[in-house]
C-alpha cells in the first residue's frame, strides 16, 4: 500500500521531524549576509543558479513537501499540490523567465521644471537589499 497519506489501523504514518539546531540558525544567517556584502548576489546568474538549486531541491522532495503540508496543516495531496506547491513552482518559473526584464535600469527624464534638470534624466537601478533564508527540515 502506497504510504503517501494513508491510514494504517486508523492512524497516519508518523513521520521523522528533524530540526535545524538554533545554534546553527545564527551562523548560516552570517554566512548569508557575508556573501550579499561581498557583492555575489548582485549578479542575475547567480541569482538564477539559486532559483534553480531551490526549483530542483523542491522537484527532488516534493512528496516531503506535500506530506509536511499534511501533517502541519492538513491539507490533502491535491490540495497542497494545486494551492501550495504548484503555486511556488510557477513564481519560481516566472522570476526565471522575466529576471532579466525585470532587473533592467529604468530610465525617466525628471519631471522638473526647472531649467537646470530640463534636459536630465534619472536612473532607477533594481538590486537586492538583503538576504532571504528558507530554513526547513
Amino acid at each position: 500500500m502506497d504510504k503517501e497519506h494513508s491510514l494504517i489501523s486508523g492512524q497516519l504514518d508518523k513521520v521523522e521531524l528533524q530540526y535545524t539546531p538554533i545554534e546553527t540558525i545564527s551562523d548560516t544567517v552570517s554566512a548569508l549576509r557575508d556573501s550579499f556584502a561581498s557583492g555575489t548576489m548582485r549578479d542575475i546568474s547567480f541569482r538564477k543558479q539559486q532559483l534553480r538549486a531551490l526549483l530542483k531541491g523542491m522537484r527532488e522532495d516534493k512528496k516531503n513537501l506535500l506530506d509536511a503540508l499534511y501533517h502541519d496543516l492538513h491539507k490533502s495531496h491535491t490540495e497542497g499540490l494545486y494551492a501550495e506547491y504548484d503555486a511556488v513552482e510557477y513564481e519560481i518559473g516566472q522570476y526565471l523567465d522575466n529576471m532579466d526584464k525585470w532587473v533592467k535600469p529604468s530610465r525617466n527624464a525628471l519631471a522638473s521644471e526647472q531649467p537646470a534638470f530640463l534636459l536630465s534624466k534619472s536612473e532607477v537601478r533594481k538590486e537586492p537589499l538583503g538576504v532571504v533564508v528558507i530554513l526547513g527540515a
